[in-house]
């Protein structure tokens, strides 16, 4: 398999990656098996927890977000614009929003990301 990004072989390695990222610059969701260590590792990563409680779904043509193909549940449709909005200020490459990049509805997918969340936290930049 090649980097989505530069065509390099892509090599995981074992690594603890979450499943998707949303690449901040180009306001798309990228599975992060189609990222090589060198595009994966440049950049820095903002690992965001959305705040529970009062939350309305949105689909993929209000949120914007390309390759994004389920709805995500947002306090309000412009907190994903702003959040991405302040990681492009901060310079960051990468955002994971639990939201946005785990399938809510998805139990297997939620057994398998759930796990990852602590050392996601113990490793991002911001």
């Amino acid at each position: 398999m090649f980097c989505y990004y530069c065509s390099q072989d892509v090599l995981l390695n074992g690594d603890i990656r979450p499943i998707r990222l949303i690449d901040v610059c180009k306001k798309e969701i990228v599975n992060t098996k189609q990222i090589c260590e060198n595009c994966y590792n440049v950049g820095n990563i903002c690992i965001i927890t959305h705040v529970w409680g009062n939350t309305k779904k949105y689909d993929s043509l209000h949120t914007q977000i390309k390759n994004l193909t389920w709805d995500v549940a947002l306090s309000n449709k412009n907190k994903l614009d702003d959040i991405l909005s302040g990681c492009r200020q901060l310079n960051v490459k990468w955002c994971w929003l639990d939201t946005v990049c785990i399938k809510q509805d998805d139990d297997d997918e939620k057994a398998i990301e759930i796990p990852k969340m602590s050392f996601l936290y113990k490793t991002s930049t911001f």
